[in-house]
């Protein structure tokens, strides 16, 4: 075979391989909030945190996901975000910014913690908090009981969070039945299942929220 024949056949390959599809399939679609109180003339709270993740329902290969800290910070005696979705293994680091104690405790049927965080510009004015467990985490401070914060711990990589619902697209699934979570602060639990493939037509997911979060 000449050279001429091979640098062609290469040419020709190279041509076929960017022809293909890319490799992976995914999930796509919209969260629509519907219910809750009114705001504004509207339903939902504006920015409302969706979160919205996918789980292998036919044995299909999670990649594996490395540790993140993520950050709350607790001013004017809310939190911010009050909403937070960890991997497995994440840690959340919380800094009061205010001027006053707050004695965070949770609620939670796996790993209840509680906290103590000493005024903003002292020794103790934030806390490091590990979640190696998934499940609901419901936090409260003692002292405020206006205060809450919900933070759900999630076994998959293919998370997204959506500030008042909206699209979403799950990139680099393996082929396969799918399940799907949609959850919300004051919103039911949705779990629906879908088929991950290549250029999947959109899903409209509905979302039912009790209260205004």
């Amino acid at each position: 075979m000449t050279r001429t024949i091979r640098t062609e056949l290469a040419a020709l390959a190279t041509l076929l391989l960017l022809a293909l599809p890319a490799a992976g399939a995914e999930l796509r679609g919209e969260v629509v909030l519907e219910g809750g109180q009114r705001f504004g003339g509207g339903l939902v709270a504006p920015g409302t945190l969706v979160s919205v993740s996918a789980y292998p329902l036919e044995g299909q290969p999670l990649p594996r996901w490395a540790p993140r800290r993520l950050h709350v910070e607790v001013r004017e005696r809310r939190f911010h975000p009050l909403y937070r979705v960890l991997r497995r293994g994440d840690s959340v680091l919380v800094r009061n910014r205010d001027r006053v104690f707050h004695e965070l405790f949770s609620l939670s049927a796996v790993r209840p913690f509680r906290a103590r965080l000493a005024p903003r510009g002292r020794a103790g004015a934030r806390a490091r908090l590990r979640f190696d467990e998934t499940g609901t985490w419901h936090v409260f401070c003692r002292i405020h009981g206006s205060m809450y914060m919900r933070i759900d711990v999630v076994d998959t990589p293919y998370v997204e969070v959506l500030p008042g619902g909206g699209r979403f697209r799950l990139t680099g699934l393996a082929p396969g039945r799918w399940r799907l979570r949609v959850a919300a602060v004051g919103a039911d639990t949705l779990e629906v299942e879908a088929d991950a493939v290549t250029s999947p037509p959109p899903l409209r997911l509905v979302l039912r929220v009790r209260g205004g979060a």
